[in-house]
């Protein structure tokens, strides 16, 4: 079903197997995953009056700093949103 919403987004056909659109989720989870240790952490430990735009920008900036740029924010939104 994902794989065909994505293909029916994209509109230039059928150019991927399953195994490259299993590989890239897997990567996007991974990170997603830990970024969403590291939001929860500063979340958790925010100080008080401290706005969610204040511990996403701390949540950026530590995670570019410890592990690399975050490339999936779109994905990462769209996932804490979504029932898992």
């Amino acid at each position: 079903m994902v794989r065909a919403l994505f293909y029916s987004t994209w509109g230039q056909g059928e150019h991927r197997n399953k195994d490259s659109i299993s590989s890239k989720w897997t990567d996007i989870n991974n990170k997603c995953h830990a970024f969403q240790e590291v939001y929860q952490r500063n979340y958790d430990n925010r100080p008080s009056g401290e706005c969610d735009v204040g511990v996403l920008t701390k949540t950026l900036d530590e995670f570019e700093k410890t592990k690399c740029p975050f490339p999936y924010y779109k994905c990462w939104d769209l996932l804490r949103k979504s029932p898992k």
